[in-house]
């Protein structure tokens, strides 16, 4: 879930088998809290952030113009199960859906997705092979979400060099 599209990625046999771009995005979910709220952009990402998919802040609003964005992710993933399903006959099923990028730090946002989908759905840790001599310690996973790209470029890197 990037700021500026949001990818869906099936990762099977070790290795990606399927990718999909899906127009959700962290900035086009700014321009719809600005749009329907009639805010700025810059009143809108501090919305966004404050409020986030939190019922119980800034009167729901927030949460219900995220929701809806988050019901179309939804119906774009099952149609990408299904895709995957039926065209990767030697496919294992999916088992979770794994939520990375700086999208996946809206609070609530993987539990009403897995209220709509047939999933478990999890927040990823991009950190989770960097450095095992623990130098990642003092970087807040919250904020890691937001260079999952870059993170796993940088492991892809690191295997082909090694």
């Amino acid at each position: 879930m990037g700021a500026t599209r949001s990818s869906l990625v099936m990762l099977d046999w070790s290795t990606v088998q399927f990718t999909s771009s899906v127009a959700l995005s962290g900035v086009g979910a700014t321009a719809e809290i600005a749009e329907r709220l009639k805010l700025t952009i810059e009143e809108a990402e501090r919305a966004k952030r404050i409020c986030g998919l939190d019922p119980k802040k800034c009167k729901g609003v927030v949460s219900g113009v995220l929701e809806g964005l988050l019901n179309k992710l939804a119906m774009e993933i099952e149609r990408a199960l299904d895709f995957y399903q039926t065209h990767f006959k030697r496919g294992h099923p999916v088992g979770e859906i794994v939520l990375t990028g700086g999208g996946a730090n809206l609070a609530h946002a993987e539990t009403i997705l897995a209220r709509q989908l047939p999933l478990p759905v999890v927040i990823g840790n991009p950190l989770r092979h960097i450095s095992p001599l623990g130098l990642h310690d003092d970087f807040p996973k919250k904020e890691a979400l937001a260079f999952t790209t870059a993170l796993g470029l940088a492991l892809r890197d690191d295997l082909i060099s090694s």
